[in-house]
């Protein structure tokens, strides 16, 4: 299914949205692009007996499900770095927070950091990751860089968006199922290349707040080198160009961050990670 960026009218409460998009950074477009899809992806179907997402005091939540695998972490995001950290974040903790499993709090790009990283180390947290956020302008038309050498492909059929899990699966090294919970079928989109008829690559398109996210991005260990990373990650920019968005966004560690200025992604800022327990 095909699903166009949210409110690209004009005129009331759609053109108000889309006025308060445009005044976003690329940054802060990206950082709600991934909040955003945390709730969408708690209220599918394939979220039961994994997590359970929402949304309290500037913070969305994702935790475990009653009964779910063990080793789940709690997820907080921090929508905007607004002042009153300490409370905000401790109440989050003592209600969000599972027995047992590790608790991670993500601070968006840019906002009042200091008193949030603070806040964290008061409250026991300890630094566990930075991520480089990345975004790329799709304001004008993309040219095929490369001769098309693969078949890539959305994946809309039942076996191709199968093979397009079983490809992340198998490179995230997922617990079953879990992979279905962070991609699910209608919210958001699966591109899919094989060669030779098998299942190589593949990659989610998460179309959330305007913003074309790109995540997942995952070829199996024999296909690596081939340059179907970079295919999946074009045909991804280039059908989100077409269909009227104008901002891609994706997060990455700071190796890999010159093979996506090749798509002309550009660092926009950084996402600081926290853990606790």
């Amino acid at each position: 299914m095909q699903q166009q960026p949210r409110d690209r009218g004009e005129g009331g409460a759609a053109g108000s949205a889309a006025g308060a998009r445009s005044r976003r950074s690329p940054a802060m477009a990206a950082w709600e692009t991934e909040c955003a899809g945390w709730l969408a992806l708690g209220a599918a179907p394939e979220a039961r007996g994994w997590y359970e997402t929402g949304r309290a005091d500037n913070i969305v939540w994702a935790r475990p499900a009653e009964g779910a695998l063990r080793g789940l972490p709690v997820m907080l995001m921090v929508e905007r770095a607004e002042r009153g950290a300490e409370e905000r974040l401790r109440r989050a903790v003592v209600e969000f927070g599972r027995p047992g499993a590790p608790l991670y709090v993500n601070l968006p790009p840019e906002g009042n950091l200091e008193e949030w990283r603070e806040a964290a180390r008061r409250l026991g947290f300890r630094p566990d990751m930075v991520q480089v956020l990345m975004t790329c302008p799709l304001t004008e038309p993309r040219a095929v860089k490369e001769p098309a050498r693969y078949n890539v492909v959305e994946a809309e059929s039942d076996a191709d968006w199968l093979a397009a899990l079983e490809v992340m699966e198998e490179v995230y090294r997922d617990p079953h199922g879990l992979t279905a919970f962070y991609n699910p079928r209608g919210v958001v989109r699966l591109f899919l290349a094989r060669v030779n008829g098998e299942p190589a690559a593949a990659a989610a398109l998460w179309p959330f707040q305007g913003v074309a996210g790109v995540y997942s991005v995952a070829t199996r260990p024999r296909f690596r080198g081939l340059g179907l990373a970079y295919a999946v990650v074009e045909r991804i920019l280039r059908r989100a160009a077409q269909e009227g968005f104008a901002l891609a966004s994706l997060r990455t560690t700071g190796d890999l961050v010159t093979l996506y200025m090749r798509h002309g992604f550009g660092v926009s800022g950084q996402i600081h990670r926290y853990r606790l327990g």
